[in-house]
């Protein structure tokens, strides 16, 4: 977006310093960001390890506190949801032969 407006419009627009723009690019990560990183990560190594099976806050919580890491449900709630839920079995039931557009699952029959 840079390539397309200048700094001090786009700092205009969202009600911003330049001066706080440009600090906040050479800001470091803070400790919490860098934890939440490290929980994203292996949110999502747990979800591959276990293709197809639904893990919400709770059971990642859990499966998260088996492995040694120290976090709460909240947390773990709104880090899934930021990232679009891993857990979710969006990837396990393909609907892409169902070409009827009838709302079942590919290879059902309806009766």
């Amino acid at each position: 977006m840079r390539e397309d407006y200048p700094v001090t419009e786009l700092c205009d627009a969202f009600d911003l310093s330049r001066s706080g723009y440009y600090k906040s690019r050479s800001r470091e990560m803070s400790e919490r960001d860098r934890e939440n990183g490290e929980l994203i990560e292996e949110m999502k190594a747990i979800h591959s390890e276990s293709y197809c099976r639904a893990y919400g806050s709770p059971r990642m919580t859990t499966e998260l506190h088996n492995r040694g890491l120290s976090c709460s449900e909240n947390r773990i709630a709104r880090l899934m949801s930021s990232v679009g839920n891993p857990g979710s079995l969006q990837d396990c039931f393909s609907t892409e032969d169902n070409t009827t557009g009838s709302g079942s699952v590919a290879g059902t029959e309806s009766t």
